[in-house]
């Protein structure tokens, strides 16, 4: 802004000076006249200093009150149109979360459900009353996630995050505890670790979306190598925001698969449909937050969330 201002001053001094010059010239005019003293090869300029002059100054401000008008109408026409855009883009937001959701929870169903077959071979192979009771009792919390995941996409409110104080690091561990059969089932085990207690501000239910993303990921990862180990859930306040951050000990990955990671429908897994990650990310962004791969090591998925500490 300081530019135009100076800019502006400058006219002003202009227009000052021009006016000044007039003045002066038209005084002198006026003298000579008045004295007798005025060549008659100046009395038509005089004429026109005198005269026609001021009647060209009327005409150029009056073309330039209509120019401000002008000016003013357009910007405010502008103005009505980045409105409209903003609203427009409001709404399109809102029509591309409520889908982002609902592909969420409809990709999401197929955990609980391959959890579930799981457990309903062991109840098949199961010989003693009290094994096969525990393994129901596993069955039907399953069953349970399902239709909590189901009654999640009926009861959709504009797709908008409700942003709540979350310990994740709590969230994680539940949403470890019921992969983890999925997991051992392949040789791999499950550790969450948290630095205290960190609250993040978010959507439970958009968290856990994204942390079950991100663990069959790394679950996926590693049966694709044939690796056995432990993934690795690390939940730690930096610089403002509160990280998820979930390491495999898989082959990592190559520069091809880091270009299409987050787009749907792009997929290096045999089966996958290309949604997790890209859901995942759409989720974390509506709260403000983000998701990315860290390259770092043999590289790993971190999720990003505002800290509670910091908003507050």
């Amino acid at each position: 802004m300081e530019l135009p201002s100076r800019r502006g001053a400058l006219w002003v001094a202009c227009g000052g000076a021009l006016g000044l010059v007039y003045s002066v010239i038209n005084r002198l005019f006026d003298l000579s006249t008045g004295f007798g003293t005025l060549p008659s090869s100046l009395a038509p300029l005089h004429t026109f200093v005198d005269l026609v002059l001021p009647v060209i100054i009327g005409l150029l401000l009056g073309v330039l009150v209509h120019y401000i008008q002008v000016r003013a109408a357009l910007a405010e026409a502008e103005k009505r149109r980045a409105d409209d855009l903003r609203i427009r883009l409001q709404h399109v937001e809102r029509d591309q979360a409520v889908w982002v959701l609902a592909a969420s929870v409809l990709h999401e169903v197929k955990n609980p459900l391959h959890a579930l077959g799981l457990l309903l071979d062991d109840v098949a192979a199961a010989e003693g009353t009290a094994e096969r009771a525990s393994l129901l009792e596993k069955s039907r919390t399953h069953v349970q996630r399902i239709a909590e995941r189901l009654a999640d996409l009926r009861q959709l409110s504009g797709g908008l995050p409700d942003m709540s104080p979350v310990r994740v690091a709590d969230l994680a561990r539940q949403v470890a505890l019921e992969i983890s059969p999925i997991a051992q089932n392949e040789g791999i085990l499950l550790s969450v670790a948290s630095r205290g207690e960190p609250e993040a501000r978010c959507d439970p239910a958009y968290v856990r979306v994204i942390l079950e993303n991100l663990i069959e990921n790394a679950v996926d990862a590693m049966r694709s190598n044939g690796a056995k180990g432990t993934i690795a859930i690390d939940v730690a306040r930096s610089d403002g925001h509160l990280r998820v951050r979930v390491q495999d000990e898989g082959p990592g990955l190559d520069e091809a698969q880091r270009a299409n990671l987050f787009q749907p429908l792009r997929s290096s897994k045999r089966g996958g449909m290309g949604l997790g990650l890209s859901i995942s990310r759409k989720l974390a962004r509506a709260m403000d937050g983000d998701v990315r791969y860290d390259e770092q090591g043999r590289g790993a998925f971190v999720l990003e969330l505002p800290d509670e500490a910091s908003a507050a």
